[in-house]
């Protein structure tokens, strides 16, 4: 991600398949109907992508904070962290695994390296917000919407 005020297509593209919310759509789409509405929440597809790069719409993303992750998200990322393939993460594991992430992601520099492109992969499945964004006002916190 770049030092913009708003995001890239291939910042959006991260979160494939997540949901957005329209902030700014082109004036000339204005005279057809069938287009996104500002406010509206859709989905981060291809269609959308190729929009933000046209410049047609403006979306901020809507994403978790990382401390909304459940108990069974830990679990999750202690048994890869930790745990060998037949051994189940214990609660002292699985603290240790949302320390660790949130120690790692939680900071401005990304250190995947450390945790892993699995679970990176799987948090960003989430909808995690690994970047900063939702601080930064570049997204949303799905928590705090209806």
């Amino acid at each position: 991600m770049n030092n913009e005020t708003k995001l890239t297509a291939q910042d959006l593209a991260l979160y494939y398949r997540g949901q957005a919310k329209l902030i700014r759509r082109a004036e000339k789409l204005d005279s057809f109907h069938g287009f996104a509405r500002v406010g509206q929440v859709v989905v981060i597809d291809s269609v959308l992508i190729a929009s933000v790069e046209q410049d047609l719409y403006e979306v901020k993303p809507m994403l978790r904070p990382l401390s909304d992750m459940t108990l069974d998200e830990a679990a999750f990322c202690a048994k890869e962290m930790f745990c060998d393939e037949a051994e189940a993460p214990d609660e002292r594991l699985t603290d240790m695994a949302k320390i660790a992430i949130r120690d790692n992601f939680g900071g401005p520099h990304l250190a995947s390296w450390r945790i892993g492109f699995l679970i990176t992969r799987y948090l960003m499945s989430e909808h995690f917000d690994l970047f900063g964004w939702i601080e930064s006002g570049l997204a949303i916190d799905k928590t705090k919407t209806k």
